[in-house]
């Protein structure tokens, strides 16, 4: 058995590490719950799905780090989603951002739904998040990005999957300049050094992969250790990660196919009776081959995709039925900020769902 180490013996942030966790290759099963804590204790045996690599929310470990040290103790490599590209009051780092009236007050980008309006759509209003984007590519904001890694290695992440990448396509407002999609490259890469640099709590190199992003420069194949992928199949985007299977990485594409929903069930909205019907000759069939025989190594996950149940504990795999991981669905353990009672004071707050 493999323990995480306890934290006086965390190695130090510095070190020189090519290692790798035993099941973190190409092949792996993933699953990826970021909506709900784990339900997960010392008396757990076995997860479900026997999944080998669990990306998590690291918010919900901040809130309960013995989430990972029961990961580990079922010999599961453990991926923290965190938002790179956009920061909201629930993240538990809210106060290093947000601080109005100063100059470091970094909480200051487009909201998510101006960011992301697009005129021709009748679906804009599903986008009012109270979350707003910020610039990574930035060196303050990426040093504050760097805190955010240092708190997942501390907590025992074996590394991170960073969210909303896409900053160079997203619209940041009047006499704004959206970065490059090479600067937005160059700052990845410089955290990846970043994140190369630590070495995990058990020992091996603090991973950091490409969630989405097929818009921005292939080179990052080279320096990334996985990709994280959504509707790549939907899309047709999922040859642009080509050059992370060529390099032997993993690779993990999420499909949210509308089959899966079933209102009547008012836990997870789970249709737990889903099947696979490719061979019927479904033309959306999230599980249907892909042309090139490197995309045989791509491990793909099915899930769902909708307000208050998106990436939740149901899911399926191309050659399994429909399960659902236990998650406490009734607490979001995140780390609410209330702006200080005053909320309501400003009117883009409200508008975007930030005052409940």
């Amino acid at each position: 058995m493999k323990y995480s180490l306890p934290l006086a013996a965390i190695p130090p942030l510095v070190a020189a590490s090519d290692s790798l966790p035993e099941n973190f290759k190409q092949g792996a099963r993933w699953q990826v719950e970021i909506l709900s804590p784990l339900q997960i204790s010392n008396t757990t045996q076995k997860l479900i799905p026997d999944a080998d690599i669990w990306d998590i929310d690291l918010w919900h470990v901040k809130k309960n780090p013995d989430i990972i040290t029961q990961l580990h103790r079922l010999e599961k490599t453990v991926i923290c989603y965190m938002n790179l590209g956009a920061v909201q009051p629930e993240d538990c780092d809210f106060t290093d951002w947000y601080k109005p009236g100063s100059a470091e007050d970094k909480w200051n980008g487009p909201w998510y739904y101006d960011a992301n309006f697009d005129p021709n759509s009748t679906h804009n209003e599903d986008n009012r998040y109270c979350e707003r984007y910020v610039n990574f590519t930035d060196t303050a904001v990426l040093d504050l990005m760097k805190g955010r890694l240092k708190t997942a290695r501390d907590l025992g992440c074996d590394g991170v999957d960073p969210d909303n990448i896409d900053i160079a396509g997203i619209t940041w407002g009047d006499n704004v300049e959206a970065p490059s999609p090479d600067k937005v490259a160059d700052a990845l890469e410089a955290l990846a050094e970043h994140a190369h640099n630590m070495i995990s709590t058990r020992g091996h190199r603090f991973l950091i992969g490409q969630k989405n992003g097929a818009d921005l420069p292939a080179r990052l194949a080279k320096t990334l250790d996985f990709a994280v992928l959504e509707r790549c199949l939907e899309e047709g985007l999922c040859d642009k990660f080509g050059g992370y299977l060529a390099a032997g990485k993993p690779v993990i594409d999420i499909e949210y196919p509308a089959s899966l929903q079933d209102e009547t069930d008012e836990t997870n909205k789970c249709n737990l009776n889903r099947k696979n019907d490719c061979d019927k000759g479904d033309e959306k069939c999230p599980c249907r081959d892909i042309s090139g025989e490197s995309f045989k190594k791509m491990d793909r996950v099915i899930k769902l995709d909708f307000t208050d149940y998106g990436l939740n504990g149901c899911t399926q795999y191309c050659d399994s039925g429909v399960v659902v991981t236990p998650t406490d669905t009734k607490t979001r353990n995140v780390c609410d900020d209330d702006f200080g009672g005053k909320c309501s004071e400003d009117p883009k707050r409200v508008e975007n769902g930030c005052c409940k």
